[in-house]
């Protein structure tokens, strides 16, 4: 299961969810290590797993 990590695909990913991103992300600071896409499916699976934070895959 290639896509066990990544439940939304990355363009259905671009088209509904990014611009809500994107309208609030104005902020200072240093840019983002990792992508929105890869946060979200991140986010997507602790909920959905339980497990901490600390075992996310990378």
């Amino acid at each position: 299961m290639k896509n066990r990590h990544y439940p939304l695909k990355e363009c259905d990913f671009i088209k509904t969810i990014e611009p809500h991103i994107i309208k609030y992300d104005k902020r200072p600071g240093r840019p983002a290590s990792i992508s929105h896409y890869q946060f979200f499916s991140a986010v997507l699976s602790v909920l959905r797993t339980g497990i901490p934070w600390r075992d996310v895959p990378d």
